[in-house]
């Protein structure tokens, strides 16, 4: 690799060329016979061993050389393999790069149009997986706006939460866990259909769910990190901007300490206000599936759905009336 790098001029052009040669980055392989993607990890594991090459050899290149298309690439080949997590990770990195490298055109690249939701290029290579988020992400927000009985879809809470915050990288590790966490939502409901009928493992469910915990207290924390260091504090200082009829409904006598306990006090909260009962969700869910992963094993198809729609709820009531979206 040294020598190859060698034979490069330092010019952004042939760069270019390099970062886009089948030789080193073999792109997506196709069976000739379905036209479907073939083994996606292969091609994966090839583009991160080259770039992990480039960096130990010139890190001083690495850095300054501009990787959006071998990342933006990587994270098409990610989501192909459904480690959403990664997906964004590199979709992110190759907006970063573009935000670097093309300050008066990012938002316009195909990174970009990724994370905000913007399918109308047709000419963007991951347009289909672009649309398919968009999806996810507009199917969430229409059941959360009925629920709630107010208005919240994929154009406002791109035009007036994601794009305003983009240039901030904190802003974006929320923005980037929230995608991810809806994604990955109908996948563990699709796991729970499937595991052994004599249980397994919880540790997907929990840290799925914690994930979720973690974004709501994340917003939080970004505008009433003054109040305080723990959520316990946020929510009391967001009280009036998320309109809590009952403020201390999360912490009422016999709110769960256990993981166990979240079936009967998801029943008990059935008739309460809308934004209290998914901010009481969401503080359980935080409050407990932080501290173990050995819980008794009390998931169903239905309990999950309730607890990850609850959270779901929490985040964009906050995004909607704390971001004022």
């Amino acid at each position: 690799m040294k020598a190859i790098l060698q034979t490069i001029p330092i010019d952004p052009d042939e760069e270019g060329k390099f970062l886009g040669d089948l030789r080193f980055f073999p792109g997506r392989s196709y069976d000739p016979l379905t036209n479907k993607v073939v083994q996606p990890q292969e091609s994966m594991r090839l583009y991160e061993q080259t770039l992990l090459q480039i960096s130990r050899i010139d890190p001083l290149r690495y850095a300054r050389i501009h990787k959006g298309t071998p990342f933006y690439l990587m994270g098409w080949l990610a989501y192909e393999m459904k480690d959403y997590e990664k997906g964004v990770f590199y979709m992110d990195a190759a907006l970063s790069e573009d935000a670097s490298n093309f300050p008066s055109k990012w938002m316009s690249l195909p990174a970009a149009a990724f994370v905000f939701l913007d399918d109308s290029n047709l000419d963007m290579a991951a347009r289909e997986i672009t649309i398919e988020i968009k999806h996810e992400v507009g199917f969430q927000l229409d059941r959360f706006s009925k629920q709630a009985g107010v208005s919240l879809d994929s154009e406002a809470l791109t035009n007036k939460f994601l794009k305003p915050n983009a240039s901030d990288a904190s802003y974006r590790s929320i923005m980037t866990s929230l995608l991810t966490f809806l994604l990955e939502g109908k996948d563990r409901i699709a796991q729970l259909q499937l595991r052994s009928s004599h249980g397994g493992t919880l540790e997907p469910f929990i840290t799925h769910l914690f994930k979720g915990g973690l974004i709501f207290e994340s917003l939080l924390k970004k505008k009433y990190h003054a109040s305080g260091i723990t959520l316990e504090k946020y929510i009391p200082a967001a009280k009036d901007e998320l309109e809590l009829k009952k403020a201390l409904l999360y912490k009422k006598k016999g709110c769960p300490y256990k993981f166990d306990d979240l079936p009967q006090h998801i029943q008990n909260w059935a008739s309460e206000e809308f934004q209290d009962k998914a901010v009481a969700i969401v503080y359980a869910v935080r409050n407990t599936s932080g501290h173990d992963l050995g819980w008794q094993d009390v998931f169903t198809n239905e309990l999950y759905s309730a607890l990850y729609e609850g959270i779901v709820n929490a985040i964009f009531w906050t995004i909607k009336k704390v971001y004022k979206t």
